[in-house]
Protein backbone atom coordinates (compact mmCIF):
# COMPACT_ATOMS: atom_id res chain seq x y z
CA UNK A 1 0.00 0.00 0.00
CA UNK A 2 1.26 3.15 -0.84
CA UNK A 3 1.73 5.58 1.66
CA UNK A 4 -1.08 8.21 0.27
CA UNK A 5 -3.09 4.76 0.86
CA UNK A 6 -2.29 4.64 4.43
CA UNK A 7 -3.70 7.89 5.35
CA UNK A 8 -7.09 8.59 6.20
CA UNK A 9 -9.68 10.85 4.46
CA UNK A 10 -8.99 14.01 5.23
CA UNK A 11 -5.79 14.03 6.48
CA UNK A 12 -3.66 17.04 6.70
CA UNK A 13 -0.11 17.63 6.90
CA UNK A 14 1.33 19.72 9.87
CA UNK A 15 2.93 22.75 8.44
CA UNK A 16 7.03 22.77 9.27
CA UNK A 17 6.21 25.50 11.64
CA UNK A 18 3.53 23.59 13.39
CA UNK A 19 5.89 20.79 13.25
CA UNK A 20 9.48 22.75 14.33
CA UNK A 21 6.82 24.41 17.55
CA UNK A 22 5.72 20.78 18.53
CA UNK A 23 9.19 19.95 18.98
CA UNK A 24 9.75 23.03 21.60
CA UNK A 25 7.28 22.00 23.66
CA UNK A 26 9.61 18.55 23.85
CA UNK A 27 7.52 16.48 21.56
CA UNK A 28 9.45 13.84 19.89
CA UNK A 29 9.96 12.90 16.36
CA UNK A 30 8.43 9.82 16.53
CA UNK A 31 5.64 11.81 18.88
CA UNK A 32 5.03 13.99 16.53
CA UNK A 33 4.67 11.77 13.49
CA UNK A 34 1.85 9.60 15.18
CA UNK A 35 -0.06 12.77 15.72
CA UNK A 36 0.50 13.88 12.48
CA UNK A 37 -0.78 10.51 10.86
CA UNK A 38 -4.36 11.29 12.91
CA UNK A 39 -4.60 14.65 11.98
CA UNK A 40 -7.58 15.09 9.49
CA UNK A 41 -10.01 16.96 9.04
CA UNK A 42 -13.31 15.63 10.82
CA UNK A 43 -16.52 17.83 11.25
CA UNK A 44 -19.39 16.70 12.20
CA UNK A 45 -22.21 15.91 9.35
CA UNK A 46 -25.25 17.44 10.20
CA UNK A 47 -23.11 21.52 10.52
CA UNK A 48 -21.92 20.58 6.72
CA UNK A 49 -25.11 19.60 6.18
CA UNK A 50 -26.41 22.83 7.86
CA UNK A 51 -23.69 25.00 6.19
CA UNK A 52 -25.08 24.13 2.47
CA UNK A 53 -28.57 24.37 2.96
CA UNK A 54 -28.37 27.66 4.85
CA UNK A 55 -26.23 29.39 1.97
CA UNK A 56 -28.88 27.40 -0.61
CA UNK A 57 -32.07 29.07 0.88
CA UNK A 58 -29.99 32.33 1.47
CA UNK A 59 -29.17 32.75 -1.84
CA UNK A 60 -32.24 32.03 -2.96
CA UNK A 61 -34.44 33.68 -0.55
CA UNK A 62 -32.14 36.90 -1.52
CA UNK A 63 -32.64 36.46 -5.36
CA UNK A 64 -36.24 36.49 -4.50
CA UNK A 65 -37.30 38.62 -2.19
CA UNK A 66 -34.05 41.14 -2.77
CA UNK A 67 -31.35 43.39 -0.77
CA UNK A 68 -34.11 44.26 1.65
CA UNK A 69 -34.34 40.49 2.81
CA UNK A 70 -30.46 40.31 3.19
CA UNK A 71 -30.66 43.35 5.66
CA UNK A 72 -33.35 41.76 7.80
CA UNK A 73 -31.86 38.51 7.84
CA UNK A 74 -28.72 40.08 9.20
CA UNK A 75 -30.27 42.07 11.68
CA UNK A 76 -32.39 38.79 12.67
CA UNK A 77 -28.62 37.50 12.93
CA UNK A 78 -27.29 39.83 15.10
CA UNK A 79 -30.41 40.41 17.82
CA UNK A 80 -29.84 36.18 18.30
CA UNK A 81 -26.03 37.30 18.78
CA UNK A 82 -27.05 40.18 21.35
CA UNK A 83 -29.08 37.57 23.24
CA UNK A 84 -26.74 34.95 23.36
CA UNK A 85 -23.70 37.10 24.42
CA UNK A 86 -25.85 38.40 27.52
CA UNK A 87 -26.97 34.78 28.13
CA UNK A 88 -25.33 33.17 31.57
CA UNK A 89 -25.09 30.00 29.81
CA UNK A 90 -21.79 29.83 28.31
CA UNK A 91 -22.39 27.56 25.51
CA UNK A 92 -24.92 30.44 23.94
CA UNK A 93 -21.72 32.94 24.69
CA UNK A 94 -19.48 30.49 22.46
CA UNK A 95 -21.91 30.53 19.58
CA UNK A 96 -22.47 34.14 19.90
CA UNK A 97 -18.49 34.52 18.85
CA UNK A 98 -18.98 31.63 16.37
CA UNK A 99 -21.59 34.21 14.78
CA UNK A 100 -20.36 37.28 15.77
CA UNK A 101 -17.28 35.43 12.85
CA UNK A 102 -20.05 34.61 10.77
CA UNK A 103 -21.35 38.21 10.18
CA UNK A 104 -18.17 39.63 10.04
CA UNK A 105 -16.36 37.29 7.49
CA UNK A 106 -19.22 36.97 5.51
CA UNK A 107 -19.82 39.16 1.93
CA UNK A 108 -23.03 40.19 2.86
CA UNK A 109 -22.49 43.01 0.11
CA UNK A 110 -21.84 40.57 -2.53
CA UNK A 111 -24.73 38.67 -1.67
CA UNK A 112 -27.09 41.64 -1.80
CA UNK A 113 -25.67 42.47 -5.44
CA UNK A 114 -27.02 39.11 -6.49
CA UNK A 115 -29.92 39.59 -5.07
CA UNK A 116 -30.18 42.88 -6.83
CA UNK A 117 -28.96 41.37 -9.76
CA UNK A 118 -31.73 38.58 -9.82
CA UNK A 119 -34.46 41.57 -9.76
CA UNK A 120 -35.46 40.83 -6.53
Amino acid sequence: MTEAMEKPFGWRPFTDEYRESLKKLGMSDESIASSEAQNRYAPVDTAVISQYMGRAMLHTFAKKFGPDFVDAFTDEIRNAIKRDEESEVMEYRVDAKIGQEFLDTTDWEGIKALASDSGG
